[in-house]
């Protein structure tokens, strides 16, 4: 490109500045929205945890596999449930391995609509 001239560099700045001012603008609305309806940053950035006692009703196979015993449910035993689907985007979040309450659970990277268990 060739030189820049005097008149599109003033622009620029000034379209710079513009869009810190909207930005400051954007970001104070949110909080004003987010503090009357009771949200917190700490409300806004937690995670649903699968509720256990739920995913305990979940349909569970014992499966053999090369390590001992485990156990594995999948999207279609369990009718792509809802608590099912839970623990499946939890387990996403957290690249495919999480303990909650008293087992290990993870994804299946042949098949992520299958998901293992075992006791901690």
């Amino acid at each position: 490109m060739g030189k820049s001239n005097n008149m599109s560099d003033e622009l620029e700045m000034d379209l710079m500045n513009f869009c810190t001012v909207l930005e400051a603008a954007c970001v104070d609305l949110k909080q004003q929205i987010a503090q009357r309806n009771g949200v917190t940053e700490e409300t806004e950035n937690k995670e649903t945890r699968p509720n256990e006692e739920a995913i305990n009703k979940l349909f569970w196979e014992t499966q053999h596999g090369s390590r001992g015993d485990y156990q594995q449910t999948s999207k279609t035993a369990n009718h792509n449930h809802a608590t099912f689907q839970a623990l499946q985007t939890y387990l996403k979040k957290h690249n495919g391995f999480v303990m909650l309450g008293s087992f290990k659970y993870w994804l299946f990277s042949s098949n992520q609509d299958i998901i293992g268990r075992k006791p901690k």
